[in-house]
């Protein structure tokens, strides 16, 4: 269930079956129905009609089928549906309710289900030891009844479990055993997915060159199978590796493709794009680029209504017009940030906006009004314990006093940014303010 469309689709297609096994003389089928109703319900957040379909399903099968596996397929939905909903507890004693009459009739299949289940719930209550537990004990009966599909599935239980704890090469390890069975079973799609994971944790464990291979291999695979739905995410991921490796071609490659899968989509996802295609553009000198591409961005927040973005994305298009030497634009549009920025009662942005300002105003020739703006800058950062951004001020603020003719106070700014960038352990900037400090007391 991958989106909306697919959700109502499912539901569609569920209330279909249960139509027709309603009018059929089977209760089997009867059964499955309602459980398979329920839960389609449940995904709609219609938890109590979905309750409702459940309890159907369990007394369907109780009186006329008297049929475990078909009990145990209604009461596993339900288990899902209590997770969905965070009825963790709900969750477990249903699981315990399986595994009980599993041990009772002597169901090795459905008591593996059911420790799966109660490790699935355990986990995610953060009871990892308790979850262990309950999955290798699954882990055991599948592997005695020689159940290569609740292997698999267990695998990718135990794998989840590893990376809460974390350990990501037990994880990594995990999904490997899951992509061998799931070759083994000829599941194409299981192959793919965990092969997914594993190439995710490889990427967590900065093997971002053998990650990149991977994703490749799964998105030629969910392409050939036509699943956008799985192809954004994997786009994603080449983009953050690529963005890792520093290989720009590939992030622009990728992300726009990225880009064209989600067009005219109201999606967080966009950003995940939009920021590193930006980055990459600067990063190879395409300024333009990044102008126009972040110029979108700011047109995207703004539809959206993100002005958190929007001041982010304002702040970065300042940078562009400030790199191309279009000074009187990059004014504006720090400006614009800045109110952005106040609206949302950001500090740090606020203050970082009015040196920017600050500082264009001094390449314009502004040099009074950069001074002042530079002080402000500076009181803003002093309130809200910016120190490197202080720091950052004073140094600029010396340079303006420099273009004034002020040496004294040029000399005390220095210093004292000089001061600062030591206290906080700055070395790239404490070599920059100490050569001002000798420039300044040479003159």
């Amino acid at each position: 269930m991958e989106n909306e469309t697919n959700l109502e689709q499912y539901l569609v297609q569920c209330q279909r079956d249960l139509t027709k096994a309603e009018s059929a003389d089977d209760p089997r089928a009867l059964s499955l129905a309602q459980a398979n109703f329920g839960y389609a319900l449940c995904l709609k957040k219609k938890y109590e009609q979905g309750m409702d379909y459940f309890n159907q399903a369990e007394k369907t099968a109780g009186l006329e089928v008297d049929d475990l596996d078909v009990i145990a397929h209604g009461l596993g939905l339900r288990i899902l549906a209590y997770q969905q909903s965070k009825r963790l507890p709900d969750a477990f004693q249903t699981a315990n309710k399986i595994l009980l009459m599993a041990e009772q009739e002597d169901h090795p299949g459905v008591e593996c289900d059911a420790l799966t289940s109660q490790g699935q719930v355990l986990l995610a209550s953060g009871e990892l030891e308790e979850s262990f537990r309950r999955l290798q004990e699954a882990e055991n009966i599948a592997e005695n009844i020689q159940d290569e599909q609740r292997l698999l599935k267990i695998k990718g239980e135990l794998a989840a479990l590893s990376l809460a704890i974390p350990s990501l090469e037990k994880a990594e390890a995990y999904y490997r055993q899951a992509v061998e069975l799931a070759e083994t079973l000829e599941d194409t799609e299981a192959e793919m997915g965990y092969l997914g994971n594993v190439g995710a944790v490889m990427a967590w464990q900065g093997k971002d060159r053998q990650a990149v291979e991977i994703f490749q291999e799964v998105l030629s695979y969910e392409r050939s199978e036509g699943n956008p739905g799985r192809v954004i995410p994997l786009l994603k991921k080449l983009v953050e590796s690529y963005d890792k490796l520093q290989e720009d071609q590939q992030v622009l490659t990728y992300g726009i493709q990225g880009l064209e899968f989600l067009e005219d989509q109201s999606s967080e996802l966009i950003y995940d794009f939009l920021e590193p295609i930006i980055l990459a553009y600067y990063r190879q000198g395409k300024i333009q680029e990044a102008h126009n591409m972040t110029s979108e961005a700011v047109t995207i927040a703004r539809s959206t209504n993100d002005p958190e973005r929007e001041a982010e994305f304002l702040m970065s298009l300042g940078e562009s017009f400030l790199a191309a030497d279009m000074l009187e634009r990059a004014l504006d549009t720090y400006q614009s940030a800045l109110q952005v920025a106040r609206k949302l009662d950001r500090n740090y942005y606020q203050a970082q906006l009015m040196g920017r300002i600050a500082l264009v105003n001094a390449e314009l020739g502004n040099l009074e009004e950069a001074r002042d703006q530079h002080q402000q800058a500076i009181e803003m950062a002093q309130e809200y314990r910016l120190r490197e951004l202080e720091g950052d001020q004073r140094s600029l603020l010396a340079m303006t006093y420099h273009e004034l003719d002020d040496m004294e106070k040029a000399r005390e700014q220095a210093e004292r940014a000089l001061d600062i960038f030591q206290k906080i352990d700055r070395d790239g900037k404490i070599a920059k303010a100490q050569q001002l400090v000798d420039n300044y007391n040479k003159e």
